[in-house]
């Protein structure tokens, strides 16, 4: 088998189920009317992408100034930061106008998105096995997020907006930097990336002043802990170096893993329980996972 894509696949399954308990923290911090959307998106972007900045300075101090030589470089590593802030912005407001269960369907998109989007700007076919693993994973997270009940779905022309662009904007970020992080390695890509990120959310939001007034319990900040470190810096540069290694449908096909670990960590966490229709979709996402690697030998 390709150890390339085994290792693709494997960092790709880790991103996933780091998004997933971060989705559980996120929805514990919501609970508890710790944060709201925004507030939250730019203290986890601004937190991480500083940590990742001294990380990545501890570890590659060389790559990391590289960034500041290049113009070219500077404007796609920026422009993926603002991509990174409007996936997050443009998810949050399509769950404002619907609800978490529309909003992660319109994610599932973004494998197609993405195959229709490389097949017609480097002129090649979706493949009948990446078109069969789409049906999978989309049909898998619609089955997870409605326990079968597709009237719990609200569609409205503002959800459909921000959803269509919530989709979009993930497809963007995961293609703009490719060819940065072949020249300056992924650790610079992500961590200035997501600190553009955070510095492009205080449009919005004051973050000191967000930070001043939270109510810091140390289960708040455990949360925002995870949220920061495992959530953001372990989770994005996983999805990056995935990229890096194999097809972004394949990755983007493997993330759709996110929604099965979220309902997986609830299940442990915050005592929900799992329906047999949702077992069905846990069971059609992993299926798709499976399919991608076997036929990868």
């Amino acid at each position: 088998m390709n150890s390339a894509f085994l290792l693709g696949a494997g960092l790709s399954v880790i991103a996933s189920l780091c998004w997933g308990g971060l989705a559980v923290a996120v929805q514990h911090l919501f609970q508890q009317g710790v944060f709201q959307p925004l507030e939250l998106s730019c203290l986890r972007l601004l937190a991480a992408g500083a940590g990742f900045v001294l990380i990545g300075f501890a570890i590659r101090a060389k790559n990391m100034g590289c960034v500041f030589r290049s113009w070219r470089d500077l404007r796609e590593i920026a422009l993926s930061g603002v991509l990174v802030y409007m996936a997050h912005l443009t998810f949050f407001f399509a769950v404002y106008y619907s609800n978490a269960g529309t909003g992660a369907i319109f994610l599932a998109f973004t494998p197609l998105i993405t195959a229709l989007w490389l097949s017609l700007a480097e002129k090649t076919p979706v493949r009948l096995l990446e078109s069969l693993c789409f049906v999978l994973a989309a049909g898998g997270v619609a089955f997870i997020v409605t326990d079968g009940d597709f009237t719990t779905l609200k569609f409205s022309p503002l959800s459909i907006f921000w959803g269509i662009a919530s989709a979009f904007s993930a497809v963007a970020y995961a293609l703009v930097p490719r060819k940065t992080m072949q020249r300056l390695g992924v650790t610079a890509v992500v961590s200035w990336g997501i600190f553009f990120g955070g510095i492009a959310s205080t449009i919005l939001v004051n973050p000191l002043a967000v930070a001043a007034s939270v109510n810091w319990t140390p289960m708040a900040a455990f949360d925002f802990g995870y949220i920061v470190l495992m959530g953001t810096i372990v989770a994005f540069w996983c999805y990056l170096k995935s990229l890096s290694l194999i097809s972004p449908v394949a990755v983007g096909l493997i993330v759709c893993l996110e929604p099965t670990s979220a309902f997986f960590f609830s299940i442990l966490l915050l005592g929900e329980k799992l329906g047999l229709v949702q077992c069905i979709g846990v069971a059609m996402v992993l299926a798709n996972v499976v399919i991608l690697t076997l036929c990868r030998r």
